[in-house]
């Protein structure tokens, strides 16, 4: 925002909103999370099990799509005991429900996939530091394939020149 905006509207500044906004507990704490991290003390293993809460977040996915299931039940068996001509304006929340429930369930495992696809990842990554930390290569460089080995323009255009002399 600018100054003009913040002194029309009667805001406090930026500045000062940012500095509200954390308490002084939430600095201390990010300050040793953020300590703890520079010192390698938080184990990466541990937080990749449970990312963001993934145990909390099925729970309560779990909670959700129970109680629309049971209010999917309760509309449709007060659907079928009133007139016909009634009973659409009842169905209608009921499906609502229904449909509730099935996006809950479809969140509960799109964020355990999430899960699963962050630990492949990480796993693959390992195995190739390993591989590489085997063959030598260093850091920045583009590691060596199975099928072949690893030349710069130069080298090879020079090892041509030589063969085709050579014949």
């Amino acid at each position: 925002m600018t100054k003009r905006i913040e002194e029309v509207l009667d805001l406090p500044s930026l500045e000062s909103m940012i500095d509200d906004a954390m308490s002084p507990e939430d600095e201390k704490r990010l300050n040793d999370i953020v300590s703890a991290l520079d010192a390698n003390e938080i184990d990466i293993d541990k937080h990749l099990m449970d990312p963001d809460g993934t145990r909390e977040h099925a729970a309560e996915m779990d909670q959700i799509a129970d109680a629309a299931m049971t209010a999917h039940k309760d509309a449709i068996d007060m659907a079928f005991n009133m007139e016909p001509k009634n009973a659409g304006s009842i169905m209608e929340p009921a499906a609502r429900f229904l449909e509730l429930s099935m996006k809950a369930m479809q969140a509960k495992l799109d964020a355990r996939m999430k899960g699963i696809e962050l630990k492949m990842k990480r796993e693959k990554l390992d195995h190739e530091l390993r591989k590489n930390q085997e063959e030598g290569v260093v850091e920045g460089e583009t590691p060596v394939s199975e099928s072949g080995r690893m030349a710069d323009r130069n080298a090879l255009l020079k090892s041509l020149k030589e063969k085709k002399s050579d014949s």
